[in-house]
């Protein structure tokens, strides 16, 4: 027989399993209010959820008495559940709701500076190409001369490259 005190152990120990329990569930109900999962996802997350809290909890059951499951063990559990979900779960929740809109808010500001940031770069990126091709776009048109000194000089280093490989030498005018 276990003595009185190791029972009293075990079902505070139950108690706060299911407070335990009611925690991860807030912050479960608090990621589907954040992401709004559809019909699939939600079932997704139930089974996961029921899957971390079956393992946690048979894991907690195992450090508190070795895994006996006795019938006080599930009035614990549900009760310590009760417990926290009555006195706990609406000002935690309100509390986490808001930390969420919070971060929300304040990335809605961060993301729309960094936009503009950006927008303002590729404004200065796109006026300095467009300034360029105007200046390359004028210069073939009024320099012609300089555009055929530097066909000469990249016809002469192909060329160069070309005689470095082993072909013929009459096949290298051929393509040049």
């Amino acid at each position: 027989m276990t003595p009185v005190n190791q029972q009293v152990f075990h079902f505070v120990f139950t108690l706060l399993i299911g407070f335990i329990f009611g925690l991860i569930f807030d912050f479960y109900r608090i990621f589907r209010w954040l992401f709004k999962p559809k019909k699939f996802g939600t079932y997704l997350g139930d089974l996961f959820l029921w899957i971390l809290l079956t393992a946690l909890g048979f894991n907690l059951l195992l450090v508190s008495n070795l895994g006996e499951v006795r019938f006080y063990v599930f009035i614990g559990m549900g009760a310590g559940f009760a417990l926290y979900y009555r006195f706990f779960s609406p000002g935690l929740t309100s509390f986490l709701r808001n930390i969420c809109l919070e971060i929300m808010r304040w990335w809605r500001w961060i993301r729309a500076g960094l936009f503009l940031i950006l927008r303002t770069i590729q404004k200065l990126v796109f006026a300095l190409l467009g300034i360029i091709s105007m200046a390359l776009y004028q210069g073939l048109i009024l320099g012609k001369v300089l555009c055929r000194c530097f066909r000469r000089i990249i016809c002469r280093c192909l060329k160069f490259l070309l005689s470095l490989l082993p072909f013929k030498r009459n096949n290298l005018n051929t393509f040049l």
